[in-house]
């Protein structure tokens, strides 16, 4: 089954590649490309950015050659990328703001596109970058998002008192939007699937997708890494509303130090604060 495997490589691996790959060297006329290679069963292209992208199948020689491993294979799961629904969410350990959930398929012409654009997982990219890309990821993907904000997210953790259920929730919410019949859904693993079951029996909901659960599932897959960019600048948008509404600077994150100070400043003024933060977090205990 055709496949594509995405990485950064260094100047040391390209030179391998261009000695092992010689005569399967081909003119490309993008700007963006320093090589391509095409063989019977896979493409090979090295971008500028030192991004490697195969395409095809039985190429697991020049990931032995390169010593990489190649992280989309799992002996227990057939990685089917061509019908992958990946999800993520940002904003869960952030005491303002609620949180934001994406869930992303990735039309096969759209993948190299996305790879060129320097699509990766959100926590290595810069804020500003990633708003930059937003656009192009939306025009590129069949994506579903939703922006659970703080005052529904606190009526949620009231009702079920437990994070990761609300992950749940909205993990669900947005997979349902996109999912057709014999989709794969990866999701970076926050609980053990025999939880997650129990978490949509809590919230009411039937599992009726085929779902797995991967540590790390940012970085082994496009649909993923793109979902957590999406989620990401929509986490930062409601940072940006907030910071609207209330007329000052809010901090990222839930270190005491830094965000008590704006914490006490809002009670002092009697702010409604089930609007603008998540109110079990133990920084909101006195």
């Amino acid at each position: 089954m055709s496949n594509s495997f995405s990485k950064k490589i260094d100047k040391k691996q390209i030179d391998l590649i261009l000695k092992y790959m010689s005569s399967h060297l081909k003119e490309n006329n993008n700007e963006n490309i320093l090589y391509f290679f095409s063989t019977k069963k896979y493409k090979m292209t090295i971008y500028k950015t030192h991004t490697l992208l195969i395409q095809g199948s039985d190429y697991d020689n020049i990931l032995k050659m390169l010593k990489i491993k190649n992280e989309n294979t799992n002996e227990n799961i057939e990685i089917r990328k061509d019908i992958t629904i990946g999800t993520d969410e940002s904003g869960n350990g952030d005491l303002f703001g609620g949180v934001s959930f994406a869930a992303v398929k990735i039309p096969k012409e759209n993948r190299e596109a996305l790879v060129n654009l320097g699509v990766d997982d959100s926590k290595k990219l810069k804020d500003n970058f990633m708003k930059k890309v937003y656009d192009k990821v939306l025009k590129l993907t069949i994506h579903e998002i939703y922006n659970l904000e703080p005052e529904e997210y606190n009526q949620l953790y009231e009702k079920y008192k437990n994070v990761n259920t609300l992950k749940t929730y909205g993990h669900n919410k947005v997979i349902k939007k996109i999912y057709k019949e014999n989709d794969l859904v990866v999701i970076d693993q926050y609980t053990n699937i025999n939880r997650f079951n129990d978490q949509m029996i809590c919230i009411g909901e039937k599992k009726d997708y085929e779902m797995h659960l991967e540590t790390k599932a940012e970085s082994k897959y496009l649909e993923v890494a793109c979902a957590s960019i999406l989620a990401r600048v929509n986490f930062l948008k409601q940072i940006e509303k907030i910071e609207k509404e209330l007329m000052m600077r809010i901090p990222l994150g839930c270190v005491t130090s830094i965000v008590k100070p704006y914490l006490l400043s809002l009670k002092k003024n009697n702010v409604e604060l089930n609007k603008y933060i998540k109110e079990h977090f133990k920084t909101n205990k006195d």
